[in-house]
């Protein structure tokens, strides 16, 4: 059910309120375009601890007063419901009221933060948060401002979590200093399977580090390094990786470089042994 009307107001909440007390059959639910002042935050909570059906949520906070978010986060302290959330127009401020309620919430398994400005400081919250929380299997947090100093807290956070299956981020700016931090985590990481490193500034250092990683990593299947700053060195270190590694089904990495064509063959032959063997 999509409601993305831009100017929404409390009497238009009241009545979906309403309506969502009487129906059982609605699962998904968009509020992208709405602006929800407190008062309608606090209706749409409402909803959410009477209605057993909705497990598919998105949701934007225009508004800046922080009242509303806490009204939706002490609710997902209680629901039991949703599955997948989708929030947008988030800021760091406002990540530590909904990583508050991430470390009780044990209901949601896909959390999509992408396109929030969350940054280092609200990475820090997220991550302190994931680090309690073992029910997220799938977070995206593409176009988040992740930069090096961010990652440091990112990949500390996975050295202690294994719930998170797929990790979405793309579009950020972590470079070799972040994948430096992330291929440590990767280390200790036992349930990654799908990687998404696509437009992140990572040159040849940082494809080292990735690489050397991969020679032991055994949970890793799928990784898209386009659009990275990968040349004949960097493509050479992740062959290498792959003949020890009989894990890893696809690398994305077709679109960066011309001058990789030489090895891409290569590298496509040791992927296409290792699905033969699964």
């Amino acid at each position: 059910m999509s409601f993305n009307k831009r100017n929404i107001n409390n009497i238009d909440v009241k009545y979906l309120s309403d309506a969502l007390e009487i129906n059982k059959s609605i699962t998904k639910l968009e509020l992208t375009f709405s602006y929800l002042g407190n008062k309608e935050m606090e209706y749409l909570s409402n909803i959410f601890k009477i209605n057993q059906t909705i497990t598919n949520l998105t949701i934007c906070f225009y508004n800046k007063d922080n009242e509303g978010l806490k009204y939706f986060c002490n609710m997902l302290k209680d629901n039991k419901v949703l599955k997948k959330l989708n929030i947008y127009e988030i800021n760091n401020d406002e990540m530590k009221y909904l990583s508050e309620a991430l470390i009780v919430n044990d209901s949601i398994v896909k959390l999509n933060l992408a396109g929030n400005k969350i940054n280092t400081c609200g990475m820090k919250y997220l991550c302190n948060a994931l680090k309690i929380n073992k029910k997220i299997t799938h977070l995206n947090l593409s176009n988040c401002d992740i930069d090096s100093y961010a990652m440091k807290y990112l990949s500390t956070m996975l050295k202690y979590n294994n719930s998170i299956i797929i990790l979405n981020l793309w579009y950020n700016n972590i470079g070799d200093k972040g994948m430096i931090y992330l291929s440590k985590a990767l280390k200790f990481n036992k349930s990654i399977s799908k990687i998404n490193l696509r437009t992140n500034g990572i040159d040849n250092l940082g494809f080292w580090y990735l690489s050397q990683v991969l020679k032991f990593n055994k949970t890793i299947t799928h990784l898209d390094l386009n659009l990275n700053k990968i040349n004949i060195y960097g493509l050479k270190y992740l062959i290498e990786s792959l003949t020890s590694n009989n894990v890893i089904l696809h690398i994305d990495i077709d679109q960066t470089y011309r001058n990789l064509d030489i090895y891409l063959p290569l590298l496509n032959k040791l992927l296409y042994i290792n699905k033969m063997y699964k």
